[in-house]
Formats: structure tokens, sequence, C-alpha cells
């Protein structure tokens, strides 16, 4: 458990909100698997992650900014809202229980369905909520509030209960966070403030405005992924609290196309206008997977394409170039990253689709990347197995140095 709340810190910390109210998120989820009926799954830990950030705080989130779950809080009645933290307010319960543990095959779809959540699926119903221990019985599947317990089924719970259950900790969190807000309106709006100053320090120092950043971001969006602004919906701010590349003050440029679940998000250098990050993010259009056995056949071209954007588009010189991907049961996982080190060792990595189309861009910095992969690498299998649980789950990590292609 130790880990997993490591895990947690590191996923709360990289959202822009105050230190009180990670605290506060931290302790919420340390109080709640101490005590219960049943320990939280590392896939239901997992899925609580998702949703923190996912953007159901309604904050800026570090490489992603979801919509999709973010327009559906907005849409839940006040009234809701109240009655669940309300309901917290009077358990005198330590946190959520279980009446039984998940099966190993419910915590592999709920994992499933936790990303399917992010990308729009959500579920048709409502998770049944009852104060009635007689009730309980009757229904089933249901939530019942006086001891904050989950009853699930004899049977498996089906792909719409369990979607019942993520959206339901998905409106709790924001019904939380919405108290939160509006019980720190002064602190939040001085952060604004500090925000804004910071921000015209920036430009008066000869960085760029907030408009020039959307310009920018506009221009690689076309650039990266071949799509225009047209009828898509943007929002952009500024922050100074997200660091990345030693680049602290970023614009934050995100669109959002609503029929075809797609984000893209764009951080801007404020002080330079460079492009720091970058990501797609929302439904798979592609649903083909691949064989681990295809990778020889895929890799030359997806190495070509990378290298040559690399210098054509994005002009960017370096002395080595590394690949790194994974499969899981002999099946290619759904990316294929591609680091940069230049000379300085500060690093920028390509992700493509296997299909061919660049997923991300990001600047970093390492002294040592192979050294810093090991690492990236045994968190990254740490996370998976949260996916795959089971000993049928092979994994198995590919990471090489390839050659400069012309």
């Amino acid at each position: 458990m130790k880990k997993e709340l490591e895990n947690m810190q590191d996923a709360v910390n990289s959202i822009n909100i105050t230190e009180a109210m990670q605290k506060e998120i931290i302790q919420r989820v340390e109080t709640a698997t101490k005590r219960k009926k049943f320990r939280f799954s590392n896939v239901v830990v997992a899925a609580v992650a998702i949703v923190i950030l996912s953007g159901v705080l309604s904050v800026p989130v570090r490489a992603f900014v979801n919509s999709l779950i973010q327009e559906r809080m907005e849409q839940v009645p006040e009234e809701e809202l109240t009655a669940l933290t309300d309901d917290l307010k009077e358990q005198k319960v330590g946190g959520d229980s279980f009446s039984r543990a998940y099966t190993e095959e419910e915590e592999r779809k709920m994992a499933e369905l936790a990303q399917r959540y992010q990308e729009g699926i959500f579920p048709e119903g409502e998770l049944v909520q009852t104060e009635s221990v007689e009730e309980v019985e009757r229904l089933g599947f249901c939530f019942l509030v006086t001891d904050s317990t989950f009853y699930l089924p004899d049977r498996e719970l089906t792909e719409e209960e369990m979607l019942q259950i993520i959206d339901f900790y998905a409106k709790r969190d924001y019904a939380l966070a919405e108290q939160y807000r509006e019980g720190h309106a002064d602190e939040i709006a001085k952060q604004k403030e500090n925000g804004e100053q910071k921000k015209a320090e920036v430009i008066e120092s000869g960085g760029i405005t907030e408009e020039e950043a959307v310009e920018i971001a506009q221009e690689w969006l076309i650039k990266i992924y071949g799509v225009t602004e047209e009828g898509l919906e943007i929002d952009h701010y500024f922050s100074d609290d997200a660091p990345i590349a030693g680049k602290k003050e970023i614009y934050h440029v995100n669109w959002r196309d609503f029929p075809n679940r797609q984000n893209y998000s764009f951080w801007i250098a404020a002080k330079d206008g460079s492009l720091v990050y970058t990501a797609r993010t929302g439904r798979n259009m592609e649903k083909e997977a691949f064989a681990v056995t295809e990778a020889d056949v895929l890799l030359p071209e997806l190495k070509q394409s990378a290298v040559l954007f690399a210098k054509e588009q994005l002009q960017q010189n370096y002395k080595d170039v590394y690949c790194a991907y994974y499969s899981v049961n002999d099946v290619l996982s759904g990316n294929v990253s591609f680091i940069f080190v230049r000379e300085d060792n500060s690093v920028f990595t390509l992700t493509y689709d296997w299909n061919g189309k660049i997923k991300e861009f990001q600047e970093s910095q390492f002294s040592a990347y192979e050294e810093e992969y090991e690492d990236m690498k045994e968190s990254a299998e740490a996370a998976e197995y949260y996916k795959h649980k089971g000993d049928e789950a092979g994994i198995n990590w590919f990471f090489e140095k390839i050659e400069d292609m012309e």
C-alpha cells in the first residue's frame, strides 16, 4: 500500500491545486485504504488516479484535459453534489468498503473501463444508493450510504455496473472539489491574481502573450496532427507551477473535438514560445492490434518518420536516438517512443501509434538517459501490472539505440 500511496502522491502533485487540497485528497485515499472490509485492489487505486487526472477536479491537469468528463460533471444537479458531500460528512466509518473482493476478471475489466470512461463511455444509469439495510438484499447491487459500502452481486459485475461505480467516484470527487473551491474562494482568487501578475512580468521581460501562444499552438496543431482549429472548442491559460525541461512559465492551449472525442493539448513556453509538450488523447480511432512479431516490419518506416520529423519539422539536432516499446502477451502496446538525446544530454521524445500517427512530443532533461530509462521502465511495469494482473500476462520490454536514418 505504501507504493500505491506514493504513486497517488505523484498523481496529485501533478495537478495545479493548492498544497492543502493535495493533502486533503491524499488523506481521503489513505484513510479509505486503512479501514474497510476488503482492501482496495490495485486496479481500483489506478482507477481513482485516472479519475483525478482526467480533469474532474476542474483544474489544470498535466498533459491531459478531459473535456468529456468535465462536461458530464458540470451537468450533475447541484442537489446531487450536495447529497454526496453531506453523506460523507455523516458517515461514521473511515472509508468505503465492499461486500466482496473483485474477481481477477473484474479487476481487468475495471481498468479497461476506467480508460474508456476517460474517452466518454459513460453508464446509461446511476448507481442505486440506499440507506436501508433491508433493501440491500432486494437490490443485489447498490451502495449503502450509512456505512459507505458497495454491495456487489454474487455473479460477476456487468460493464454497466462497473461504469456506474467509476462514475460514482468521479462525481463524488468532483463534489468534494467544488466544495473545496467554495470554502477557499479567497485563496484561489489570490492564486489567480498572482498568476496574472507573473504572466505580466514574463511578457514585460520579453516573453510572448497568451494570444501569441495560441497562434503558435495553431501552427503546431496543423504541423503535427494535420488538424485545423475549425470546429474545435478551445481553452487556454497560463501557469508557472509545473516546470518541465527547465521551463516553468507555460501557456496551456487545449482543443477539444467533441464529435470524434479527441483532445489536442499543447504546452508553449511563455518566455520564448517554444513547444514544450503536446499530446493527442481521447478515443482511439484505430482499433487494429499488432502482434509483437510485426514490430520488425513496422519499425523501419516509423523510425524514418520520427527522424525526418525531428529534422525537418522540429529542426532539432541530436547525437543519439533510442527506441522504446513493449508487448503484452505477444501483442504490441498502443505506441512506440523515439528518444532523441542532444549534445547537452537534454532529451525530446516523439511517440507514435503503430499505425504511423504522432501521439505525443515532450521535452525533457536527463543527465544519463539509459539510467533514467531503467527507472521509467520499472514504474511502467508496475502500472501495467494493474491492467494485466495474473501470471499469464507476459510483458516484454524493448529498448535499443538506433542508427540515424537519412
